[in-house]
């Protein structure tokens, strides 16, 4: 079983599932979590809604 199977777009034998995933930078001055939605970036806010936090 391969690992990674990589095919073009509609040519796939198995239909394609739609996962999320986010990116976390853990900056040294600040840090954020982001996650693509329409094809753009969005930041994600925390409990209080800040998208940008101190990293400590």
């Amino acid at each position: 079983m391969a690992l990674l199977q990589i095919s073009e777009p509609g040519l796939s034998a198995a239909p394609h599932q739609r996962r999320l995933a986010a990116g976390i930078d853990l900056g040294t001055t600040n840090s954020l979590v982001a996650t693509v939605r329409s094809g753009q970036a969005e930041t994600l806010p925390d409990h209080q809604g800040a998208t940008c936090c101190l990293p400590w």
